[in-house]
């Protein structure tokens, strides 16, 4: 630290006049940036005050970043948006037989519940079966009596016939019933399957994406590190031109090839 803050000194000190306009701007940009470090680096210190080495811990980052492959990464990113891509997938695909599903059963609820009111509706409406009387009962050959016979009759048929009727319906009825008792019956099974296929789509959604933001994250601490490195190099050759400018002015030395202007 005692060392950077050295460097820092040097560089805030450094005549100005001696380099151009592209070699100011340079040297503008390794003061910020070393600035900035020094902060970042006491800001750290303060807050891992706690840890036994947090310049250690610092240097194996450094060299963890070092280790890591920029292609790599990139392919892993690649990898995780393609996880996240096909989870979202699976889970809008998850959804939409949870809708289905659903539909099913409030479908096959409502054919039980119209086969129910029918019945219902026929039992009503089903009148009793008319008493058959088997006994013949004997008919003169008075044409009102055997008109009253006949009238008689002919209502017994009627009645007879309705009943029937009625009874083939409620029959059928019943059957349609009996049929449809096993609609929707695999509907909550299916249903427990997509919802759970739904669930570990969106848990596989949560961990590519945290796995997207692991790699991003990744990826731009290795591109700070690799303009870090940039910068040292700039920062070393600077203090290298520094140290030859001061060997120059304690020998009064300024040019060291021997030319003289």
């Amino acid at each position: 630290m005692a060392k950077k803050q050295e460097v820092l000194s040097l560089l805030m000190s450094a005549d100005r006049s001696d380099f151009d306009e592209t070699g100011v701007a340079i040297l503008d940009n390794l003061i910020e940036n070393a600035q900035s470090h020094s902060h970042k680096e006491l800001s750290d210190s303060l807050s891992n005050s706690t840890s036994s080495s947090p310049l250690t811990s610092y240097a194996a980052f450094e060299q963890r970043l070092a280790e890591l492959s920029h292609d790599k990464l990139q392919q892993g990113l690649v990898e995780a948006k393609g996880r996240l891509r096909q989870a979202n997938q699976v889970e809008a695909e998850a959804r939409t037989r949870i809708r289905i599903a659903q539909a099913q059963e409030r479908l096959a609820a409502s054919f039980r519940g119209l086969a129910d009111e029918s019945m219902e509706a026929l039992k009503s409406k089903l009148p009793r079966r008319p008493i058959v009387d088997d006994h013949t009962t004997h008919v003169d050959n008075d044409p009102n009596e055997l008109g009253q016979f006949l009238e008689q009759h002919e209502r017994r048929a009627m009645e007879e016939s309705l009943w029937q009727r009625n009874s083939m319906l409620l029959n059928g009825a019943h059957c349609f019933r009996m049929s449809i008792s096993g609609f929707g019956s695999d509907l909550p099974q299916c249903l427990r399957v997509a919802q759970d296929q739904l669930a570990s789509a969106q848990e596989e959604v949560r961990a590519a994406a945290a796995d997207i933001s692991k790699y991003e994250r990744t990826l731009e601490a290795k591109q700070n590190y690799e303009e870090q490195l940039r910068l040292r190099e700039m920062l070393d050759e600077v203090m290298k031109k520094h140290e030859q400018f001061k060997l120059a002015a304690q020998h009064g030395d300024w040019f060291p090839s021997g030319a003289k202007p």
